[in-house]
């Protein structure tokens, strides 16, 4: 199984790019692969075709990276929204599936206008796991210094958050006001 990984290392991580985008999970992927496709040989199961037996399990790995950080993010999104949002959505329906769509764009615009050290570190708190010791490590920064900038990219998200829903609260009772000045006008005339 070693010399098969050797020989096609390049194109498994090239393979491997198209479900995961950052270096380090690719990286730990390609690694947990060839080492769970070694531990397999090892047992003495016969693989008949040892390229593709590594490829099925690199994707396979790679899908549960991905499941893994989708698990996260949706984690994160609760943490941002009220605490009785679940009750909120199960009463309204529909609408509130469209809101929620919407939530999550924001919250996603939110994360967007971060500073870019504050996303980077606050994408790799909550996004991949990383620890703040690994954070500070992987950027070169002090741990209180990822700390600092993770208690920042919360209250930026959830400020932003607020002013979004304020600024549609105000957009909403705007239109209706509109709505009825404008049958006003038209009863006048």
């Amino acid at each position: 199984m070693t010399g098969i990984f050797l020989q096609h290392r390049l194109g498994l991580r090239k393979f491997l790019a198209r479900y995961l985008r950052n270096d380090m999970d690719l990286d730990d992927v390609l690694q947990d692969a060839y080492l769970k496709a070694y531990g397999i040989e090892q047992k003495g199961d016969p693989i008949t075709n040892p390229k593709a037996f590594l490829f099925t399990v690199a994707k396979n790995m790679a899908l549960n990276e991905v499941d893994r950080q989708s698990r996260r993010i949706n984690d994160i999104i609760d943490d941002c929204l009220p605490e009785d949002y679940p009750e909120q959505l199960k009463e309204a329906g529909a609408e509130a599936q469209i809101e929620a769509q919407q939530t999550i764009g924001l919250y996603c615009e939110a994360i967007a206008n971060l500073p870019t050290k504050c996303r980077q570190v606050y994408l790799l708190r909550k996004v991949q796991g990383l620890s703040h010791q690994e954070i500070a490590d992987h950027l070169g920064i002090s741990k209180a210094a990822v700390e600092k900038q993770l208690v920042r990219g919360m209250s930026r998200c959830r400020e932003y958050l607020e002013r979004s829903a304020a600024g549609q609260s105000r957009h909403n009772h705007g239109e209706q006001g509109n709505i009825v000045s404008l049958s006003k006008g038209q009863g006048h005339g």
